[in-house]
């Protein structure tokens, strides 16, 4: 199981963003949050956690706690 802090350091690093946000922010409220920049999240977690999680999951995760529950 992966931890919620992991991911943090992963959207902080692909969207360029300090830590200023907690674990029930809405992913859509990050600074540099777009289509593109959820794919790139989308591929380095599957990369990173060797997980593979469908378009259909991910666009319903909203928060980065949601995101983690999802990774597993």
């Amino acid at each position: 199981m992966i931890k919620t802090e992991q991911l943090v350091e992963l959207l902080c690093d692909i969207l360029d963003i300090e830590e200023d946000f907690t674990h029930e922010t809405e992913l859509e409220q990050l600074e540099g949050w777009d289509s593109v920049n959820a794919l790139r999240v989308l591929t380095n977690i599957e990369s990173e956690f060797g997980v593979r999680i469908s378009m259909e999951d991910f666009s319903k995760v909203k928060t980065v706690s949601d995101l983690a529950s999802l990774v597993g």
